[in-house]
Order: C-alpha cells, then structure tokens, then sequence
C-alpha cells in the first residue's frame, strides 16, 4: 500500500505521452518509482532509504525532490489522478473545452453597475 503518491505526464514531440508515478511505502520503508510509455504497465523500482543521499531524508522529502526534478525536465501533474480518491487509480476528468467566446462574453460590459464585480 502506498501512503503517498505522485503522478507526472511527459510529451513527446510524436504525439505519445510518458508517465513517472512516484509512490511512499512506510511500512517498508521505500519509494517505488515507476516510469514508461502511457498505456502500458509501468515498470517500477523499488529504492529503500538507505540508497537516500541521506538517512534522515523523510520518504516524502525524497519523493518530493525527484517529482520536482521530473517537473524540471518538463514532466507535469497528472490532471487525471485524485490522490484523494483512495484507491491509487487514475480518475478520468472531461474538461469542458475552452472557448474564447464564452470567456469574452463572460468578461463584457452587460451596461449594468455591477459588471465588474
């Protein structure tokens, strides 16, 4: 069981995507980190504490440092997954579509006192 959980998106320039999944396991003492093409089955290592550059390092400290240096290489949140769902899975979300027009509608002068507000 994981206790936390990180998931990042990656796109290539041909139209495919990569996925970093980064997970805290306290009970064992570990991260799991897992990476590959999205879509199929990630591979996943296992890196107990020791292999920390320090063993006071807490296992979300270390998470947090390697998610943002896959932030760094252009990785992003995955918008899909709700860490607070409970069950580790992606949840997919339908964004409605941006529209310029509705947000300039939204935006006008509609004449009255309170436009602004």
């Amino acid at each position: 069981m994981s206790d936390k959980e990180i998931r990042l998106l990656f796109d290539n320039p041909d139209g495919t995507q990569k996925q970093w999944i980064g997970r805290t396991t306290v009970a064992e003492d570990l991260l799991e980190i897992g990476f590959g093409k999205v879509g199929a089955t990630p591979q996943f290592r296992k890196i107990p504490k020791a292999n920390f550059g320090s063993m006071n390092t807490p296992l979300s400290a270390e998470l947090n440092l390697r998610a943002d240096k896959k932030r760094r290489e252009g990785y992003y949140d995955d918008p899909s997954f709700d860490p607070m769902d409970g069950l580790g899975q992606s949840t997919q979300v339908s964004p409605e579509p941006f529209r310029r027009e509705s947000v300039m509608s939204a935006l006008e002068d509609d004449g009255g006192p309170d436009w602004f507000f």
